[in-house]
């Protein structure tokens, strides 16, 4: 039974690595999408933790209104077309 419970250790060990580091690269790809007007809510960006796992998080207080229109918003240097945005929500571009 020893043994099986360090493989189990090791096996929740190497998830939560591997979730942790998952969670990072897509932090920093959001960091190349979120819109910058001000650099508040990409500043807000961050992988919490939580018991069961972790999260990508933007706690910004407009991050929600962000991530619901993202059509509303222009992301500067990000490839909002590999998310089927339409660049500038189909608008005049400033």
């Amino acid at each position: 039974m020893a043994g099986l419970q360090r493989i189990r250790r090791r096996v929740r060990r190497a998830a939560a690595e591997a979730s942790r580091a998952a969670a990072e690269q897509t932090l920093r790809r959001a960091l190349e999408l979120v819109p910058r007007r001000t650099g508040a809510l990409a500043a807000s960006g961050k992988v919490v933790d939580f018991p069961n796992g972790v999260a990508v998080v933007f706690d910004a207080p407009h991050a929600f209104v962000v991530h619901q229109s993202p059509d509303l918003f222009v992301a500067s240097g990000g490839d909002r077309a590999a998310f089927g945005v339409p660049p500038c929500g189909g608008v005049e571009c400033h």
